[in-house]
């Protein structure tokens, strides 16, 4: 469970990541509760360290994009997902 100040992107990759660890028979839950934005058809999580930027690039840098969970879970060897 990573709150505030550890809901970092280092460390929500991280966590998704070793999540993915677990064996092929394993279900693997993620909730991930926050705000999001949206950059040119692409969606981002944004963890604690981002704040309000002009920069649309901001966001997809400091952001998680959903195609870098989906690559994550992808990866994993869990294969049942609620």
């Amino acid at each position: 469970q990573l709150y505030d100040r550890n809901a970092t992107r280092a460390e929500i990759l991280k966590a998704i990541e070793d999540a993915g660890k677990y064996s092929q028979n394993d279900i693997l839950t993620i909730y991930m509760a926050g705000h999001g934005i949206v950059i040119d058809d692409e969606w981002y999580f944004l963890p604690h360290e981002a704040i309000l930027q002009p920069s649309p690039s901001y966001y997809s840098n400091v952001g998680i994009s959903a195609k870098e969970i989906k690559e994550l879970l992808i990866n994993a060897k869990a294969q049942k997902f609620y």
